[in-house]
């Protein structure tokens, strides 16, 4: 089995200077694709196999994610079948950021469920001050934003989600 090592952003860019490694996001394709860092393959955490990752086989393997735990899941499947160098990237993604590192932007600049968070929350929010202002019935503007957060979170299924993954900033 292979052994899988910590590596930081410093270590990580001596890899990259060196042209010495694969660096391999395993978060979700629309969070990849909103941003990465350059040169990253995208496997995300679901699709991992030995097909997968067979062509990555012989060079050092650095996998990241945004806080460095589903990185690290696929850092033990991957030492099951791969027999080079694995690491996992501390900190994940906003370490590398906060370091100064170049990453590929696209999109909004938000994640898919902070984009749920600001939209259900300004309407909650926006709900409250005019039940205050105009009239109480606006509350239930409220109601109906929080039981659809409520809901989200019961079923795993979100239509607001479904909804902003449609829109062009998205794409």
């Amino acid at each position: 089995m292979t052994q899988i090592t910590d590596i930081n952003c410093n270590k990580l860019k001596d890899l990259i200077h060196n042209n010495d490694c694969y660096i391999v996001d395993v978060r979700e394709p629309n969070e990849y694709k909103n941003c990465h860092i350059p040169g990253a393959k995208n496997i995300p955490l679901g699709t991992i196999s030995a097909d997968t990752l067979a062509h990555l086989d012989g060079r050092k393997i650095v996998f990241y994610c945004q806080s460095g735990m589903r990185s690290l899941k696929f850092c033990h499947k991957a030492a099951g079948i791969l027999k080079t160098e694995v690491f996992n990237l501390e900190g994940g993604l906003p370490e590398w950021k906060k370091t100064g590192n170049q990453v590929i932007k696209k999109g909004c600049g938000f994640p898919l469920i902070q984009q749920v968070h600001i939209v259900v929350g300004s309407m909650v929010l926006l709900g409250c001050v005019l039940s205050q202002l105009h009239n109480e019935s606006w509350i239930c503007f409220s109601a109906f934003f929080g039981s659809g957060l409520l809901f989200a979170g019961l079923t795993g299924w979100c239509g607001l989600a479904k909804l902003l993954f449609l829109m062009p900033w998205n794409k």
